[in-house]
């Protein structure tokens, strides 16, 4: 066999090799890319930029993206949900990747503040994929309409 194309070969391996760890690195190993997209979209959320905050979630984002009345506005006009502020957004490593996290959320519910906790998933190019608001306890999943309605949205279902 000839030493040069062994050479060759091994050295593509190796480029092939480097260029998947890259690539697991950037997409999976990446918390702090995935924090700021998550928080960007929140902040988007916060500030009322609807058109901004469908083009940074990434669940099924071409629904909302481009419309003139995207599904974020109608949530806030037509449902009254208001995201007042939001912290502790965090992606945490399970299973081999930062594919999930969590953040604390605050709504206006009825004119008060009302804090909840979110479940966050993320998806390609680090971009929230579902964020899901957590009942607090005592209540009943599905009960505040505010939180059902961003959980229909931002969640695929409001029974959170």
């Amino acid at each position: 066999m000839n030493p040069l194309l062994v050479k060759s070969v091994g050295y593509l391996g190796l480029l092939l090799c480097i260029m998947f760890l890259l690539y697991k690195v950037t997409l999976f190993w990446n918390p702090i890319a995935i924090q700021k997209q998550t928080v960007s979209f929140l902040k988007a959320v916060q500030e009322q930029n609807y058109d901004r905050a469908a083009e940074l979630f990434g669940w099924e984002g071409q629904k909302t993206a481009g419309s003139k009345e995207s599904a974020w506005k109608q949530l806030a006009e037509e449902e009254g949900v208001r995201l007042l502020s939001f912290s502790n957004v965090r992606a945490e490593y399970d299973d081999g990747c930062y594919c999930t996290g969590h953040a604390d959320l605050v709504f206006e519910v009825n004119g008060s503040p009302m804090q909840v906790r979110a479940v966050i998933t993320f998806g390609a190019g680090a971009r929230p994929k579902q964020i899901c608001a957590i009942t607090p306890s005592g209540m009943q999943g599905g009960s505040i309409a505010q939180i059902a309605a961003w959980n229909s949205l931002a969640c695929g279902n409001g029974s959170f």
